[in-house]
């Protein structure tokens, strides 16, 4: 996973949810230090920064379900 796949992702309303937001958002973390094995790592220092910055950032954004217009329009 990467922030311009998940860009389209949030372009195409492909999320439905905050929780599949986040796990994209882990996803990146963990490729990071899968893929950036030293801990001196500068990438690995950095996206731990932003980790803790996304952590408390996503606070603040409600939990809301974003239903597909086919969902919608199988309710009428």
């Amino acid at each position: 996973m990467d922030l311009g796949s998940m860009y389209k992702k949030l372009k195409t309303f492909a999320y439905h949810n905050k929780q599949q937001f986040m796990d994209d958002l882990a996803l990146i973390y963990e490729n990071c230090f899968t893929y950036n094995a030293d801990p001196e790592s500068p990438l690995r220092k950095s996206v731990t920064y932003l980790k803790d910055r996304w952590t408390t950032l996503m606070m603040g954004v409600p939990d809301i379900v974003i239903q597909s217009k086919d969902d919608i329009d199988s309710l009428i």
